[in-house]
Parts: C-alpha cells; sequence; structure tokens
C-alpha cells in the first residue's frame, strides 16, 4: 500500500494532487499550526505501515521540523520494513544511496547541537561572570526563608507556613537550615 503524508497549506491541494499522481492509497493529513508533537495523522500515518509498504511526501518539510526529527521518523519506517520517498527531494530515501546521505545529516544534526550546546555554556558562563544570576526568581527573599525556618523549628506546619507566603508547601520543605 502506498500512503501520503501532507500537512494543509495555502497550496494543500496541489501537494494533495501530487501525492494521488504519485499513487498514492491513502493520504493523512494534519493541519498547519499543529505542535510538532501533536502530528496525530503523521503518527498514524508511520504506525499503519507494514512491510512493503511506502510512505510518500511532497517534500521533506511536511514530514519532519528538524534534522533530528527526520532521522527519527525515517528509523521508524526503516524499523517497519517500510519505504520511504519524497517527491522533491529523490535523495532521501530509504534505499542504500538515501541511508548514507541520512546519516552524513544525522553527522551534521550531531555536530549542531554539540555547537549550539557549546555556545550556550559559554554564554551562560559570561553572564555568571557579569554577576548575572541564572534561574529562576527565588519565591521568597532571604528573611523570609530565615522566618518559615524558625517557625518550622517551632513546630508549625509546611501547609500553614506556605500559605502565609503564598508558596506551595513544596518550597518550604526545600528550605535548609
Amino acid at each position: 500500500m502506498i500512503h501520503g503524508y501532507m500537512i494543509s497549506t495555502n497550496d494543500g491541494q496541489k501537494v494533495a494532487a501530487q501525492l494521488k499522481a504519485a499513487g498514492c492509497d491513502k493520504i493523512h493529513r494534519d493541519m498547519r499550526g499543529s505542535a510538532k508533537s501533536e502530528r496525530a495523522q503523521r503518527r498514524r500515518a508511520v504506525e499503519q505501515l507494514n512491510p512493503g509498504d511506502v510512505l510518500v511526501v511532497a517534500r521533506l518539510n511536511q514530514i519532519a521540523d528538524s534534522t533530528l526529527d527526520l532521522l527519527r521518523t525515517l528509523t521508524i519506517i526503516s524499523e517497519r520494513k517500510a519505504i520511504f520517498r519524497s517527491l522533491a527531494e529523490p535523495w532521501a530515501d530509504t534505499n542504500m544511496r538515501g541511508v548514507r546521505l541520512l546519516t552524513m545529516l544525522e553527522g551534521i544534526a550531531a555536530f549542531e547541537r554539540d555547537v549550539r550546546s557549546a555556545r550556550t555554556e559559554a554564554g551562560q558562563a559570561r553572564a555568571v561572570a557579569r554577576g548575572v544570576k541564572l534561574g529562576r526568581k527565588p519565591k521568597l527573599t532571604p528573611k523570609q526563608e530565615q522566618d518559615a525556618l524558625r517557625r518550622r523549628k517551632k513546630g508549625e506546619t509546611l501547609a500553614t507556613i506556605a500559605e502565609s507566603y503564598n508558596v506551595s508547601h513544596s518550597t518550604i520543605s526545600r528550605l535548609v537550615a
């Protein structure tokens, strides 16, 4: 069976026609603007693939939001012993040539993640050196923390103390003397 997948856009009818022309028996369609994790039709299309089935998209950006997302999706398709085809990018398929190219892309994606992580760490280190405090702003001032600890030692309940500062009891329980 040949499955098509698309995201409905302004040119949705044109894309649907391309997928039908490519021989798709069934077209799965998600709406534009759906959160990445909510692509229910993409998930359903991949889950319905049987060995030998084909999943066709008009362009790679229809099936994935990033290189990593594309690689994850293609890995699942490959594990299901199905075939992937992109009409606009014929090199991105699940034959050996496509797998080699996608493996190179995976290396590039890993490099991008490493570079982004290194830049983030360097930026955080510069910010700390300038005296910037990272993380969430504390819910209690140092004086409130000391007062809460004193009240806790006297035996007041966490809930009572928390209510007086308009915070959760967990905030009070995490205070260390």
